[in-house]
């Protein structure tokens, strides 16, 4: 769905089918979501504003499905510069085999970022010079484990944790960066709840701005002031 910034003029953009996780490109003049086909398998698409031009990246297919396997392509999200889309790859059951992609927004270079074994969340982001990708990991932690903020170039390499590892005592869910770059919004949770929270891209400066005892922040994305 579309509508204008004050909600009014709601519209369908996509009246049949299965679709989600839309992102706008930096110019406004596409917008990129996920789609899954009436042959059953998921893809990343691009379309106008209005709805009208869609095509699929076929490059982009995801088969993976039979015997309780997802095989689901969500969060596409696309690059400063508009040259590629990042999505997240789910190749097995959900928090099994979840790994973050790239590929050119014309449907050309697909690469995987992370090994499935990363099984990244379903929420990533880009520093608004390109430099960077923030993402969680894991997504779903088994029992001792924690999710883990990480950021990483673009290519893949360079991973670093921006967060520690409290062996599942707490967790840390990635959100966005600031407009200037300067800071990533995140979540942490633990025994005393969900606190939304603020850190450099190098990992200092860590501070909690608020708590919900009951309530996660999800998604969590920051406005046009820096």
């Amino acid at each position: 769905m579309i509508m204008n910034a004050g909600g009014s003029n709601v519209r369908n953009l996509t009246p049949t089918g299965y679709q989600g996780d839309p992102s706008f490109t930096p110019d406004g003049k596409q917008i990129v979501f996920t789609r899954t086909d009436v042959d059953k398998y998921d893809a990343v698409w691009l379309m106008n504003p209005d709805g009208s031009n869609q095509r699929e990246l076929p490059a982009t297919r995801n088969a993976v499905r039979g015997g309780g396997t997802c095989g689901c392509d969500v969060d596409a999200t696309v690059s400063p510069d508009g040259k590629t889309i990042t999505y997240v790859r789910v190749v097995g059951d959900w928090g099994t085999q979840q790994t973050l992609m790239s590929v050119g927004i014309d449907g050309t270079g697909l690469k995987r970022l992370t090994p499935p074994s990363f099984e990244v969340a379903i929420k990533h982001d880009w520093s608004p010079d390109g430099k960077l990708i923030v993402f969680t990991s894991p997504g779903d932690p088994a029992p001792g484990q924690s999710a883990t903020m990480w950021v990483m170039r673009p290519d893949g390499s360079h991973r670093k944790a921006l967060t520690r590892n409290s062996q599942g005592e707490s967790n840390a869910f990635a959100g966005s960066f600031s407009p200037n770059g300067k800071w990533i919004v995140f979540r942490i949770e633990d025994a005393k709840g969900y606190h939304l929270s603020r850190v450099h891209p190098d990992g200092t400066g860590l501070h909690v701005i608020s708590t919900d005892g009951g309530v996660p922040q999800r998604s969590s994305s920051w406005g046009t002031a820096p």
